[in-house]
């Protein structure tokens, strides 16, 4: 019996460990998300003196880059995050 309540916290446990490793997926997805979209406003802005800051916009950049791996792409990420009409 004691064997029994013992695999069931296991089994319990792990799924809790699953679930959180599946929230911090899509807290990062939606960081990056939130970046791209600031970074693609950025690209399509015709007056930079408004709105987001250059140095801003780079340092997005750069943590882009750290959360999916990838170098920032405007079109791919306008269709990675359904952005615009991709």
């Amino acid at each position: 019996m004691l064997f029994l309540i013992s695999k069931s916290a296991n089994k319990e446990q792990s799924e809790l460990i699953r679930l959180a490793k599946l929230g911090k997926q899509f807290e990062e997805f939606r960081i990056a998300e939130i970046i791209a979209r600031n970074c693609t406003a950025w690209d399509t802005s015709k007056d930079k003196r408004e709105g987001l800051l250059p140095e801003v916009y780079y340092s997005d950049i750069c943590v882009y880059e750290k959360i999916t791996g990838e170098k920032y792409n405007f079109s791919k990420a306008c269709k990675k995050f359904h952005i615009g009409e991709y």
